[in-house]
């Protein structure tokens, strides 16, 4: 009954998170990567092997046994919103699919020498920039036909979804290099804002130094002010005074930034 009700959880059109996405806190990812080291240690004594233990063989509690990634399925097959995908599913070209392809299939050159178009010099801007002005020709085109003869339409509007879907295929070569991108873009971003963290710091200090330096000179100012008594000075008045002194010029730094 309850593979039932996870199932009908999955299968959903919009499906909830797993519920076991509750056990991936820090504390139980700290303590998953403590016993895998305990139990490397521990094998590195009996066998000498240095390879990593396997985490599925450790004796795991219930709330660990879902950190650790599972193995591919058995089948070949996954499911996605109720839906069976093949795991080493390719993307098929619209050859494949019986649809007619207005750009070259790309393909590896047999040799350094020759001129077969591959993935790499497969000029896919050109082609877009093709298909999208015939796409606003055959619009117009369409246009000027439904007000002439409308019975006609379904050829002209065969030709505009022809148009579209090569142009949706040839987008979707694109997403590795999207992929790419974005993940330079991302980690260019982390490295700036690193950059700028450390250079803040860096600067807070030099303030603090040099709030530091002025209070050693106004410390010295302050102790041959202070009042005598009995020939020695009031230590805790000093004191008082220049932790003031400290807390103030500290709160006038943090205000200014």
């Amino acid at each position: 009954m309850a593979d039932e009700d996870a199932e009908n959880v999955l299968s959903t059109q919009w499906p909830a998170p797993p519920p076991f996405w509750k056990h991936f806190t820090p504390e139980n990812r700290a303590r998953l990567k403590e016993l895998q080291g305990s139990a490397h240690d521990e094998d590195t004594q009996m066998s000498g092997s240095q390879e990593p233990s396997d985490p599925k063989n450790l004796d795991l509690p219930p709330e660990l046994r879902y950190l650790v990634p599972p193995q591919p399925p058995a089948s070949g097959k996954y499911r996605s919103f109720g839906d069976l995908y093949d795991i080493n599913a390719e993307l098929p070209s619209l050859k494949d699919m019986g649809m007619e392809q207005l750009y070259p299939s790309p393909a590896e050159p047999t040799s350094p020498s020759a001129t077969t178009t591959s993935q790499q010099t497969l000029d896919r801007a050109s082609f877009l920039k093709r298909m999208t002005q015939s796409l606003l020709l055959n619009f117009l085109e369409y246009v000027g036909l439904m007000s002439i003869n409308p019975s006609e339409w379904s050829n002209k509007f065969k030709d505009l979804d022809t148009l579209l879907i090569n142009c949706h295929s040839l987008i979707n070569e694109y997403r590795p290099h999207q992929a790419r991108a974005s993940l330079i873009m991302m980690m260019e971003d982390q490295l700036r804002r690193k950059k700028e963290e450390v250079e803040g710091v860096k600067k807070m200090g030099e303030k603090i130094e040099a709030v530091l330096a002025g209070l050693g000179r106004e410390s010295i100012d302050m102790g041959d002010a202070v009042e005598v008594k009995d020939g020695k000075s009031d230590a805790n008045d000093l004191r008082r005074k220049e932790q003031t002194v400290v807390l103030r010029a500290l709160d006038d730094e943090l205000a200014v930034d």
